[in-house]
């Protein structure tokens, strides 16, 4: 779905006040990586409805089995491991003798403790990947997921890693264990462990999106395959209020057009984006904020609500709103399903 960035900054997805943001209101990631993921994913909403289905079958599948989530891996374990690529140290010995290791304990102490931490956290995101697997790979897998878990599974699929099945806590194993573990990690499997952790930013961007889902009550909507525009909504409320008031909708080819008046401050704008916002979140694959919602797959999504001079450009108030109306008019006729709002 095309969109653009006064169109996102109407419908508060994202906003410099970041408490106001649906972005924040929704980011419930357990990890910046994640954070980071989540944020792309809002930018570019998804470009067809078996796309958005996979998404929703992935967060529903995430929603019906957080319990198995593994707790391994958390923010501090991403991060350690980041900093220990970027870390200056001096060589880890290769090899797995106890002489080794306690030569490099002794003359390279400091060094000896940054690799040992740094290992137990390597140690501590393998295991929760080989959980991740273990728990989540299966026939009935979402595509989406199945697509993340599979790579995964290929980058941890390695006679190095055996000792992290073997065992359940890194402090169960040796210093020399640990020495060959982290010798392993940083000179041979960097780019790997790196894929690894832009993979499982993914899984946490769509754990983000469960829990949201879950806090929130948010209900999936239902793509309807047909290339007429629709939007059916009931129980409809604005998400970032704290006392919403909802409302149905309802929209179709012969009935496109919603012509609303009101009192001011009688929430007219704040119905508008209301609308604009569901069809937005519908799009991303997340749930809306909504008793039911059915609509088709929209190819853009454009809006005036808060259009602004732009002074270093020498462009007025009334220039830039009459560029997005003609804008508008360009795209209400090619040929394709727009949903456009305009406030007053």
């Amino acid at each position: 779905m095309e969109t653009d960035k006064t169109t996102l900054a109407d419908l508060s997805i994202f906003n410099q006040e970041e408490e106001f943001s649906f972005f924040n209101k929704l980011n419930m990631c357990t990890t910046s990586r994640g954070r980071e993921q989540l944020y792309n994913n809002f930018c570019t909403p998804l470009k067809s409805v078996a796309e958005i289905y996979g998404v929703q079958q992935t967060v529903q599948c995430i929603i019906n089995s957080q319990q198995l989530w593994p707790k391994q891996i958390s923010n501090g374990t991403i991060m350690v491991i980041e900093k220990f690529y970027e870390s200056t140290i001096d060589e880890i010995p290769s090899g797995s003798s106890s002489f080794s290791a306690f030569t490099y304990k002794v003359l390279h102490s400091y060094d000896f403790s940054l690799v040992k931490y740094s290992a137990q956290h390597c140690f501590d995101f393998i295991k929760g990947m080989q959980l991740m697997v273990q728990n989540f790979l299966n026939e009935e897998t979402p595509l989406p997921l199945k697509k993340i878990l599979e790579q995964a599974k290929k980058i941890i699929d390695k006679e190095q890693f055996l000792i992290v099945a073997k065992y359940n806590k890194s402090a169960e194993l040796t210093n020399p264990q640990l020495l060959q573990f982290a010798a392993f990690i940083r000179y041979h499997y960097k780019i790997n462990i790196l894929e690894l952790i832009n993979a499982y930013a993914q899984l946490d961007a769509w754990l983000g999106m469960a829990k949201a889902m879950s806090s929130y009550g948010l209900k999936f909507p239902e793509f309807i395959e047909t290339d007429k525009p629709l939007l059916q909504v009931s129980g409809l409320y604005h998400l970032l209020l704290t006392h919403p008031v909802a409302y149905d909708v309802e929209l179709r080819e012969k009935n496109n057009f919603l012509f609303l008046t009101g009192a001011n401050m009688a929430g007219k704008s704040t119905f508008i984006k209301s609308i604009g916002s569901a069809v937005f979140l519908a799009h991303t694959g997340m749930g809306v904020p909504a008793q039911q919602m059915q609509l088709s797959y929209f190819d853009g999504l454009l809006s005036n609500i808060n259009v602004a001079d732009n002074i270093a450009k020498g462009e007025s108030y009334f220039y830039n709103e009459v560029q997005r109306i003609k804008a508008k008019v360009k795209k209400l006729n090619d040929g394709k399903k727009w949903l456009i709002r305009r406030d007053e």
